[in-house]
């Protein structure tokens, strides 16, 4: 089983449950948590007969809309940072998914950031990536401290962030994407990698390295409008993390977000079809 991380940007598809807290073990040493937060949530079967922990999470999701939280556990799975096979253009994830050995067992995330304008470095990653002639921009200077390196356990890496075992100070400037009181942006919003963003409800996906053997996986998905700031993401891995490993986020070896918005991809594939891979409901490639 392989954890992979790509550098790349994908379509999201969200498979809502009818219950509000489902547990689905993927394969041995994969579980998988979601969190379906929906108008009368709190009164769902799935919720009043689980532990304590589950409620926790739910009550700090927004609950001024309907979103999913969904945290993967992975015990003793090999890590693997790997770039998009369409070399430094775009390409999704399902893609991406194609080109690997069809027998193969993993769970694929995109992750890291890139350069979004029409320039000569359109696409280049933000912060260096492993891999031969890999194409990048520096970290703002600005959030320099804020980003942090993921490590594949070949030695493949990206850096993205910010960086979660500690809250960031949302009010600081530059994590505002809009002028006080308006829509208009501000000067750190035209900087590469997104970071203005922390201050705003979003999608989000993050990853966690708690001691030898784990990894979680976490994603936040919803519309844009109903998604979560920074520290809020913070918060409901922090309250998973006490209530399925005992153990918060401050003790994490590494805590990092990798991606927020409309690029987020999580998905499982298991020994199947290849050919299968477009239609996720018919495969063993799980989409959140």
């Amino acid at each position: 089983m392989k954890l992979l991380f790509l550098f790349s940007a994908g379509t999201l598809v969200a498979l809502v449950d009818a219950a509000a807290y489902l547990q689905t073990t993927l394969t041995k040493g994969a579980t998988m948590h979601q969190f379906h937060l929906a108008k009368g949530w709190e009164k769902d079967a799935s919720v009043i007969n689980a532990r304590i922990s589950v409620k926790n999470v739910m009550q700090k999701m927004n609950t001024k809309g309907s979103g999913m939280f969904t945290a993967i556990i992975l015990e003793g799975a090999d890590t693997c940072v790997s770039r998009s096979t369409a070399g430094n253009g775009l390409q999704s994830p399902l893609d991406y998914a194609k080109s690997q050995p069809k027998a193969s067992t993993f769970l694929l995330t995109n992750g890291g950031f890139f350069v979004n304008d029409k320039g000569p470095k359109n696409d280049f990653s933000v912060g260096p990536t492993s891999g031969k002639d890999a194409q990048y921009v520096s970290v703002p200077d600005v959030y320099r401290n804020v980003f942090g390196r993921l490590g594949g356990d070949d030695g493949s890496f990206l850096e993205c962030g910010p960086v979660l075992k500690r809250p960031i100070d949302q009010s600081e400037d530059r994590f505002q994407y809009f002028q006080k009181g308006t829509k208009v942006e501000t000067d750190f919003a035209k900087l590469p990698g997104g970071t203005a963003t922390a201050n705003e409800n979003n999608e989000r996906l993050a990853m966690v390295k708690m001691g030898p053997r784990h990894r979680i996986v976490f994603a936040y998905t919803s519309l844009r409008d109903h998604g979560v700031k920074i520290n809020d993401l913070r918060a409901l891995m922090d309250a998973f993390l006490q209530g399925f490993l005992g153990k918060g986020i401050e003790k994490a070896d590494l805590a990092l977000n990798l991606d927020g918005g409309r690029s987020i991809f999580v998905g499982w594939q298991t020994n199947g079809e290849r050919k299968g891979h477009d239609d996720p409901a018919s495969t063993n490639l799980y989409q959140v």
